[in-house]
């Protein structure tokens, strides 16, 4: 167990509002800065994962959820709901991620970071041979994601959104964040939109800052017990513990 909010990227904030997904009642909901709250969808099913597009003049605001085997796009105005994908069983778990064009998620197993247009299109790979890659996070034209090394040693590797990385692209040609673990699924991480990276390990429960091109990685906090989604803004990182939404100051 890893919080009522759960693991993976439940949590998503856009300006003065906070976007939460519930996992058990299938439902996202954004919840507003002067305390009101807005039901965008429910009845999606097994809902582990989400993450909010970036503002565009003209275009709609949209949330991306991983529910059940299908990764889905919804209309924030409207409650609309689109497929665009469908994902392996060993991808839940671990986040996923949405620039204004694309979608992204990882398959641990296949060792791959996939994407797919959110106008429509098939979905490709982005990133091969990272290995147990599990968790992505975009923004500001970057991409990042958690994968290990053979010795387990865990790694946070950016790459531009706008090309792909080559095949031969390996985790060590990015950052070694520094840590261990048996299973990236213990990972997670979100970055905001200047491209800081805020890092989480459930395992352990630690919270650890990544300033963008910058390491090692600096402690926000420790022994956060049932260690679960974790989100960031420019100023503040906020992440689920007990059942709990906690901020605490970047």
């Amino acid at each position: 167990p890893r919080g009522a909010l759960g693991h993976g990227g439940l949590l998503a904030p856009d300006g003065d509002a906070l976007v939460v997904g519930d996992p058990r009642a299938g439902t996202i909901t954004e919840l507003r800065a002067d305390g009101s709250s807005h039901v965008v969808a429910s009845g999606l099913g097994a809902l582990d994962a989400l993450a909010v597009t970036p503002f565009v003049p003209g275009a709609s605001a949209r949330v991306v959820a991983r529910a059940g085997g299908s990764l889905v796009a919804v209309d924030r105005a409207t409650g609309t709901v689109t497929s665009l994908a469908s994902v392996a069983p060993t991808a839940h778990g671990c986040r996923i991620a949405a620039d204004a064009t694309h979608a992204y998620w990882t398959e641990p197993d296949a060792w791959l970071v996939r994407r797919v247009p959110l106008a429509g299109g098939p979905a490709e790979v982005y990133a091969e041979h990272q290995r147990m890659a599990c968790g992505v996070a975009v923004a500001d034209g970057v991409v990042a994601w958690i994968s290990v090394d053979a010795t387990l040693s865990v790694y946070l590797t950016r790459f531009s959104a706008t090309s792909i990385p080559p095949s031969d692209y390996i985790p060590g040609a990015s950052a070694a964040v520094g840590y261990y673990a048996a299973r990236t699924i213990d990972w997670d991480l979100a970055m905001t939109t200047d491209g800081d990276v805020v890092v989480t390990n459930a395992h352990d429960g630690d919270v650890f800052g990544v300033p963008r091109g910058a390491v090692p990685s600096t402690r926000v906090a420790g022994r956060q017990a049932r260690l679960g989604s974790v989100a960031a803004s420019k100023g503040a990182a906020f992440w689920s513990t007990s059942g709990q939404i906690v901020r605490a100051p970047r």
